[in-house]
């Protein structure tokens, strides 16, 4: 219940985002990688960090906090993922998720700035 009201508050107020993760895997023959990138378009709560930051410690100046709804999302957000917000590309630095009643209500994440 809660985390059907979070993914519509999200759905509702967020910001359209390019949300793109990159997946490897390892030929076992030849020991050769491979790597996919796979994006998908989302909404978003992106926001700046206030100084009663939520991840003390792990944002830095100039860091955002995107937040996902958990509810029928189609993957699971990882560290070194890549968040285009705004025209700009950001790197996902570090994922919280928030559950409520055994299941994913939000996912926290730190973007840092590319560049």
């Amino acid at each position: 219940m809660i985390a059907n009201t979070v993914k519509r508050m999200i759905e509702r107020f967020g910001s359209t985002v390019t949300y793109a993760s990159r997946s490897g895997t390892i030929d076992t023959n030849t020991l050769k990688k491979s790597a996919t990138m796979t994006s998908c378009v989302v909404k978003m709560q992106v926001s700046s960090f206030t100084k009663r930051m939520p991840l003390p410690g792990l944002a830095q100046d100039g860091d955002l906090e995107g937040r996902l709804a958990g509810e029928g999302l189609a993957f699971t957000p990882q560290k070194n993922d890549n968040v285009l917000w705004d025209g700009k590309w950001f790197t996902v630095v570090s994922v919280n998720k928030m559950k409520m009643s055994d299941a994913d209500a939000v996912f926290i994440l730190v973007l840092r700035g590319q560049g």
